[in-house]
């Protein structure tokens, strides 16, 4: 989703969640219940191909299936609305995604890779649109 400034109380609005503390077992739950079950993967600590990946970035350490560097959609070269409609999800691994995505000068531009990226999820990109709406319209 990106990062987004928000106090606990409104990153749990936002998600969905309630207000009592969240243990160990309801996170599991709620992170297989979002993404699947083949979010978590047991052996991948010993994956030799896996650890050989670690790629150190400017700003962030990940890891990644890939032994080339990440393919990134860059908000440098954004793509057009247009050209998010022909793009597969398959082929990228990476978003540099627009600083004020949620934002009047970006969000025309932004929300169609929230259909591209997310087009799985009708409800989701809901939850988005009305973030923006609730949360930076508001402001």
């Amino acid at each position: 989703m990106g990062t987004i400034g928000a106090t606990v109380k409104t990153w749990k609005d936002i998600m969905g969640f309630n207000d009592t503390q969240m243990s160990l077992k309801e996170i599991e739950n709620y992170i297989l219940g979002e993404f699947g079950e083949n979010v978590f993967h047991p052996n991948d600590d010993v994956n030799r191909r896996l650890i050989e990946s670690f790629i150190c970035t400017s700003n962030r350490n990940f890891l990644s299936e890939h032994i080339k560097p990440p393919i990134r959609i860059d908000r440098i070269k954004w793509p057009t609305a247009e050209t998010f409609t022909k793009m597969k999800i398959e082929k990228w691994d990476d978003c540099h995604q627009p600083v004020a995505a949620f934002m009047d000068k970006e969000w025309d531009k932004f929300k169609p890779f929230l259909d591209f990226g997310f087009n799985y999820d009708k409800n989701l990109i809901e939850r988005f649109v009305k973030y923006r709406n609730d949360f930076v319209l508001a402001k």
